[in-house]
């Protein structure tokens, strides 16, 4: 709440290179295996993208689907 839009796309950056940069194991009884993850994050914020919860969730949808298109694990904003 109350973050301009860079700081929440510096934030989401901090969270996406979090998970590509570690790994984590996914354990059994019987075997650990591995995980290399990776995510794609749209940003959005209120009330430079949108002035109510359906417009807000529309631009940060849009964002989402355009960093997924765009090679996945990246974050863009609404602005971008």
């Amino acid at each position: 709440p109350e973050i301009s839009s860079n700081v929440s796309k510096t934030r989401a950056e901090e969270l996406r290179a979090f998970l590509e940069e570690n790994l984590f194991i996914e354990s059994s009884d019987e075997h650990s295996t591995p995980i290399n993850a990776t995510v794609s994050i749209g940003v959005a914020t209120f009330p430079g993208h949108g002035d109510s919860e359906d417009t807000i969730m529309k631009a940060v949808d849009k964002a989402l689907y355009r960093a997924k298109d765009s090679g996945r694990n990246c974050v863009l904003s609404a602005d971008d």
